[in-house]
């Protein structure tokens, strides 16, 4: 089966949310699956990469930076 994961963040990021999505990719391509995460980067220069890591097809899309505060984050999170 060919699966497609959303994030906010993924490896190499420390946040919790990175390393649990990593662990499911690693899980679902263990499993015999294709496996393709979409995640959000600030700190690069062009549009988006695409690459393989251990098996893992890991697309990077460039997003300007995510500092809204409390306030903005509640918006973001409520609508």
């Amino acid at each position: 089966m060919n699966c497609i994961l959303l994030s906010d963040y993924y490896y190499p990021s420390v946040k919790s949310g990175a390393i649990i999505m990593r662990d499911l990719a690693i899980e679902l391509l263990s499993q015999g699956h294709n496996v393709t995460i979409l995640t959000f980067v600030d700190n690069q220069n062009v549009l988006f990469t695409d690459s393989i890591e251990n098996g893992i097809r890991v697309i990077r899309v460039h997003t300007p930076t995510r500092s809204y505060g409390r306030l903005g984050r509640f918006w973001a999170e409520y609508s």
